[in-house]
């Protein structure tokens, strides 16, 4: 297989591969969303999204909006922080 992936020498005299994490980051992250201390939706936003594009992305889930659709939402808590 080693061969196959088109290095020549033996994977015995290979060095192990080094770690970067600028591979790790992705573009989107997924939100959990939560009505009434319950799961709702997950959304996937891109990584560097405020709050307020958080917010319209999770309230314009169907899933979200057959909990929220005609109520009044007395409350919303963001969380946010490092998401890589």
């Amino acid at each position: 297989m080693w061969q196959l992936s088109g290095h020549e020498d033996s994977v015995f005299k290979s060095s192990w591969p080094v770690y970067d994490p600028s591979a790790v980051i992705g573009d989107e992250i997924e939100i959990a969303v939560q009505i009434n201390g319950k799961l709702r939706d997950t959304v996937k936003v891109p990584a560097d999204s405020d709050q307020t594009t958080v917010e319209a992305v999770a309230f314009a889930s169907d899933k979200v909006l057959k909990y929220t659709d005609g109520k009044q939402v007395v409350k919303k808590i963001y969380v946010s922080g490092p998401y890589h």
